[in-house]
């Protein structure tokens, strides 16, 4: 598993702050310091990740589809252990 486009965003937040408390500087294109606070702009991460703006259209099938067969396997492992008895 990975983290979506706006997770990865939540790390990268969490990176910056760290790197700013330790006096990490920031240049912006021109190579000047930015000022401080250093945000990610999540609205643009939400317009990216596309698991929020195209979600899947199969999730609740397929989430289904696992679901029977757990439980499939579930009375097979079942029934098979009793016939160990």
């Amino acid at each position: 598993m990975h983290p979506t486009t706006i997770g990865y965003g939540i790390l990268a937040q969490g990176v910056a702050r760290i790197m700013q408390h330790a006096g990490v500087p920031f240049p912006d294109q021109n190579g000047q310091p930015r000022p401080d606070p250093i945000d990610i702009d999540f609205p643009r991460l939400v317009q990216q990740d596309t698991l929020i703006t195209q979600p899947p259209k199969s999730i609740g099938g397929d989430l289904g589809a696992l679901g029977f067969a757990n439980e499939a396997i579930d009375i097979v492992l079942t029934l098979l252990d009793r016939r160990a008895v």
